[in-house]
């Protein structure tokens, strides 16, 4: 089995690659607050079927066969404009500390929400602004070189798509299936500017689940894109699946499927537990 679990010296790698700016951290669905129940929040008619409630990306694709795709995008874009953003004010809040990180330049979302924004502009003396992934003929593309970010001022990209653009989201499981298909065709279609960063940059992971499609999506298609580096490698903070035991034999069987995944590219080390606990022990003096 390959040893992917973090020790000691990873830690201090971690800490010094945020404190010299060179870690991008990737946020995902469970990164700050609970994963919705999408099955429960929509007639019972549509959810009924779902073995797992918070499995979006089928919840939208059975969505989209029973209307439409763009409908089912603008309902999901409703829904969660609708939420109310985390309390900033506390000092755990997760978001709140990833800001903090004065020396980081660029955060990289899954998420469709704005929260990381929220929390940035919160920060003083920086100016955060956002963009995402042109990776559809729904959305007008980016005009090359326009994009740039450094500390003061730093980027949230939206890799699956911003409720702000209801069209832009990777949502149902075909939306996932052309994410992929198109990256491989153009790898522009992320900016050149953000590809160069990630060149000589660690990947910090942060709230995703091994069987969640944004978390093997980004596995499958962006993490190829790292060059081979044995000096640089990513941390990767998972929750333990849902419906399932933090029982050491089924960690050890997640943590050898991890091993299928990734590619010998790339070295990438395992936290195993929530984002909570890895930020507090991240934080420690």
């Amino acid at each position: 089995m390959l040893n992917t679990e973090m020790d000691e010296n990873d830690w201090v790698v971690l800490r010094d690659n945020i404190d010299q700016g060179t870690c991008i951290p990737f946020l995902g669905n469970g990164f700050g607050v609970n994963s919705l129940p999408w099955g429960q929040i929509f007639p019972d008619s549509f959810g009924c079927f779902l073995t797992d409630k918070y499995d979006l990306a089928r919840f939208a694709q059975y969505m989209s066969v029973q209307y439409t795709p763009a409908y089912v995008k603008s309902v999901i874009a409703k829904k969660l404009k609708a939420l109310p953003p985390p309390d900033f004010t506390q000092p755990n809040e997760p978001h709140r500390i990833l800001a903090s990180f004065k020396t980081l330049p660029l955060y990289m979302t899954t998420n469709y929400h704005d929260h990381m924004l929220l929390a940035l502009r919160r920060e003083p003396n920086r100016s955060p602004h956002y963009d995402f992934c042109r990776w559809g003929e729904h959305v007008e593309a980016n005009e090359p070189g326009t994009l740039s970010f450094h500390p003061a001022n730093p980027l949230v990209f939206h890799l699956h798509g911003t409720v702000g653009t209801p069209g832009s989201l990777v949502l149902t499981e075909d939306d996932y299936m052309d994410f992929i298909f198109n990256l491989a065709r153009s790898p522009d279609i992320i900016p050149q500017q953000i590809r160069q960063t990630m060149t000589t940059s660690s990947l910090l992971f942060l709230g995703y689940n091994l069987t969640d499609w944004d978390f093997r999506v980004v596995l499958r298609s962006v993490l190829p894109l790292t060059p081979k580096n044995p000096d640089i490698h990513h941390v990767s903070v998972q929750l333990t699946p849902r419906g399932i035991q933090a029982e050491e034999d089924k960690i050890n069987m997640l943590l050898k499927k991890l091993g299928v995944y990734l590619s010998s590219k790339s070295k990438v080390k395992v936290f195993w537990g929530t984002e909570a606990e890895f930020l507090k022990k991240l934080t420690e003096n």
